[in-house]
């Protein structure tokens, strides 16, 4: 299954949190500088980043009415969210 652009903007990558959620907004972009990737943050991340030239979902928003999150997140930790959340093997594992 070839996962879209238009697939990976629905994704909700707040699916499942508590917090109140406001004037979100979501982009498919090609990096200008490298960034640190939100897929690959946290105590299950790698901790690798999003390259120069390289395409991610950039998302923005207001959470519990006074934080701005402001989250990057490459297409390969996107591709196998969704894999995942469908019950679907990973993009990365077909062949």
């Amino acid at each position: 299954m070839a996962i879209t652009d238009e697939d990976r903007l629905k994704y909700s990558i707040f699916q499942g949190e508590d917090g109140d959620i406001r004037l979100h907004t979501k982009h498919m972009r090609t990096a200008a500088k490298e960034h640190p990737c939100f897929g690959g943050l946290g105590s299950h991340g790698d901790g690798h980043t999003i390259k120069k030239g390289d395409s991610y979902r950039h998302d923005r928003a207001l959470v519990d009415g006074d934080f701005w999150g402001e989250y990057r997140i490459c297409i390969q930790c996107l591709d196998k969210w969704i894999a995942e959340l469908n019950g679907i093997e990973s993009p990365e594992n077909e062949g």
